[in-house]
């Protein structure tokens, strides 16, 4: 429990690469992968910042995909 992945992101066009953490969803006992679950956050809009890691890891990754990511904390 509490366990995390920090993951970089591509961010918007242009933009640099972002660090986001997610929580580690998978089976502890598992070896080899780990699976996040990530909630979908809508665009930035109104002057508010949107989901960029979210909205990243739904549109431009999938199974099978690289991620670079720090070990486990």
């Amino acid at each position: 429990p509490g366990q995390f992945l920090t993951l970089r992101v591509a961010a918007a066009a242009g933009g640099d690469a972002v660090l986001k953490t997610y929580s580690i969803s998978s089976d502890p006992g598992l070896s080899g992968r780990y699976r996040i679950t990530v909630k979908r956050e809508g665009p930035a809009r109104d002057g508010l910042p949107g989901g960029v890691g979210s909205c990243f890891l739904h549109d431009a990754v999938s199974e099978g995909s690289l991620l670079d990511i720090a070990p486990p904390r």
